[in-house]
């Protein structure tokens, strides 16, 4: 485990192995990114406000890791559980993780079928390149 603290928030990051193997574990990675990146005074957080919707991600590899964004006020909020939403992503936990990550290719995966999804998703997917650029950051110290 390696404690890291990014704009005096403490997280605690596990190793990598056996995110993929639990839902749970992928979904809390998620949901701590989100919330760090929510937290982070990077000026295009504001700009997720954009979007005008909610957004529920939901791990369908462990259905108590869900979490919802509100992305119709500014700035944005992280909700945990399964809150309604106007929008719903479902995910693996593979795929949460990647989202975490910034790495998941999302518009691709919904044309492509591989992921299901109910809502104006397109609303979604007009602030994900800012949410997915916001994400990776994290990784490179950015944030």
């Amino acid at each position: 485990m390696t404690l890291t603290t990014v704009d005096s928030v403490a997280t605690v990051e596990d190793d990598r192995r056996g995110y993929a193997a639990s839902g749970g574990r992928a979904g809390n990675l998620l949901r701590e990114r989100l919330r760090l990146v929510l937290a982070s005074s990077d000026a295009r957080v504001a700009r997720l406000g954009a979007a005008d919707t909610s957004v529920r991600f939901r791990i369908i590899d462990a259905s108590d890791a869900s979490m919802t964004l509100l992305l119709d006020r500014n700035p944005p909020i992280l909700l945990t559980g399964a809150e309604p939403a106007e929008i719903l992503i479902e995910l693996s936990a593979e795929d949460s993780e990647s989202l975490a990550r910034g790495t998941l290719q999302l518009p691709a995966g919904l044309a492509a079928r591989q992921f299901s999804y109910r809502g104006p998703v397109r609303k979604y997917l007009a602030v994900h390149p800012v949410l997915r650029g916001l994400l990776l950051d994290l990784d490179g110290g950015v944030l």
